[in-house]
Order: C-alpha cells, then sequence, then structure tokens
C-alpha cells in the first residue's frame, strides 16, 4: 500500500457535476474509464454510477485505485491492467470517458471508443500549454523517447471527429492544478 489516503479531488468532482447537468452521465450508468491512471476520475464515477471498469497498463496506479476503493467503501469499480490497444470486449457501456489518455489518439482509437459506448463517449483533452511540458519534463527523467500520439490536444479531436463526420459536442471545462510534491516524489511514488 502507498502510505497515503484518499483525498476527494475537487477537479474531478466537478467534473463530474458538470457531467451531470449536461445530462451526460447517470445513476444507472455503467461507465468505461480508458487510461483511467490512479482513479481521479474512475472513483468519483463510482460513488454516483452502478459500475465503473477502470483500465490501465500500469499495475502500480490501479493499485492506487483499488486501495482507495475499499479505502472508501466503493465495491462496484473493477480495474484491468491491460493497454488500451489491447483491450477487447464484447461488453458495452453507457458512458465511455478518457482523459489525456494517450492511446486515444487516431480515428481507429476513437471508432473502438464509439464501438463500447451504447449513449456518451466523453473526451477530456487540454487546449493547448503546460501539458506537453510536464510531459517531456517526466520524459526527460525516464529513459522514454518522444512518442508520437503522446499529447493529443482538442483541436486535433475536433480535427478527426469532424473528418469522421461526427457532430461533436465540445464544452470548455478549465482546470488549474498546483503540486505541493515534486515531481520526483511522484515518481518515486509510482515505480515503473
Amino acid at each position: 500500500m502507498l502510505g497515503t489516503h484518499y483525498t476527494e479531488n475537487k477537479d474531478a468532482r466537478d467534473m463530474l457535476k458538470f457531467l451531470i447537468n449536461e445530462k451526460a452521465l447517470t445513476a444507472e450508468d455503467c461507465v468505461l474509464d480508458i487510461g483511467a491512471g490512479s482513479g481521479r476520475y474512475a472513483l468519483e464515477f463510482a460513488k454516483l454510477c452502478q459500475s465503473v471498469t477502470a483500465i490501465d497498463m500500469n499495475e502500480a496506479s490501479l493499485s492506487v485505485i483499488r486501495q482507495y476503493a475499499e479505502e472508501i467503501g466503493l465495491n462496484n469499480i473493477t480495474t484491468l491492467p491491460k493497454a488500451w490497444e489491447e483491450y477487447e470486449t464484447d461488453d458495452r457501456f453507457d458512458f465511455v470517458f478518457s482523459s489525456m489518455c494517450p492511446a486515444v489518439c487516431n480515428v481507429d482509437e476513437i471508432l473502438k471508443m464509439e464501438n463500447m459506448c451504447n449513449r456518451t463517449c466523453c473526451l477530456v483533452a487540454v487546449g493547448r500549454g503546460s501539458y506537453e511540458k510536464v510531459r517531456q519534463d517526466i520524459m526527460k527523467l525516464l529513459p522514454i523517447q518522444k512518442i508520437s500520439g503522446m499529447t493529443t490536444e482538442a483541436a486535433q479531436y475536433y480535427n478527426i471527429l469532424y473528418l469522421m463526420g461526427r457532430q461533436v459536442n465540445v464544452k470548455t471545462y478549465s482546470q488549474h492544478y498546483e503540486y505541493e510534491q515534486t515531481l520526483e516524489g511522484l515518481l518515486a511514488q509510482y515505480p515503473a
């Protein structure tokens, strides 16, 4: 275990309220969270929705979700340690969600999301800016070379969806993050 305790994420909670107000998310929904990380959104979805499937290729991140879910008494989250590109299922979800997941970066991956969805797909992306700098800093500290598709900005999604003939419902939602912990501390917390 991490030795840390669950702390509600205000930004994720605000995003959830936004999705409910937009009627994109309901209490009856079965949710798929692609690239769930340590559960910032998956845990909030699980507090409201019927069930959540959190997929991420990093087992350490998924163990954080399981720890926090147990700590706050949630038993409706399934974690899957898989790369999105390798995930196959006949299951369909009411709400399919991805927040800045580098694996959802092209037409095939967007179609895959859409094919698993009964009602609403939600892609959260950055407009432009600091996200790229943070990714570059992480890649410098880890032995990772820049990978095509590491940063998918909102304009790329708009272009892909427009060319696919989709009527995109674009909403602007602004978040600002300041971390008390150093980047090195965060990296030590989530071993590769």
